[in-house]
């Protein structure tokens, strides 16, 4: 996350985690797998310029 310019989690707590933006892989999710899923495969090695992929999740 580059919420803060100095991260404090390696001091034990985040000072915001509800504004935190934590990778996707950190939570266990397979982007890869998910965007196969999507119809939205990922190709290695990357040929040209690579797409940006995000994922929104909801509770």
């Amino acid at each position: 996350c580059r919420l803060c310019e100095a991260c404090n989690v390696k001091a034990g707590v985040c000072i915001h985690p509800t504004q935190a933006r934590i990778p996707e892989h950190a939570v266990g999710v397979n982007m890869v797998k998910t965007a196969e899923k999507a119809g939205m495969p990922i190709r290695f090695p990357v040929q040209g310029h690579p797409e940006l992929m995000a994922l929104l999740l909801l509770d």
